[in-house]
């Protein structure tokens, strides 16, 4: 995976984002159940992105700050790599 690729959802994975957490439908008919860091990563995809572009979203939604530092781009890379295992994610053309 590169670091500058974009990263989308999968186009078919149907999702509900609930009041305690937010559930994915992967293939396969698993349901997947993202709470924190991941509901919001799932959130912040909402276009396609690139993981240093999600790592500084990610940072900015729970840091609450303008300019966060040091973003944990390989925390985000860790967690899409599990969607991506999922069939939740996938990579897309630049």
């Amino acid at each position: 995976m590169s670091i500058e690729g974009m990263i989308a959802r999968h186009h078919a994975a149907l999702w509900r984002d609930t009041p305690s957490s937010l559930l994915v439908l992967a293939p396969g008919d698993d349901v997947v159940r993202l709470e924190g860091a991941g509901r919001e990563l799932w959130l912040a995809l909402d276009e396609p992105s690139t993981l240093p572009t999600l790592a500084v979203q990610l940072a900015r939604r729970s840091r609450g700050a303008a300019d966060p530092s040091a973003p944990d781009i390989h925390g985000v890379a860790r967690f899409v790599t599990e969607l991506r295992a999922l069939g939740l994610v996938v990579d897309v053309p630049a």
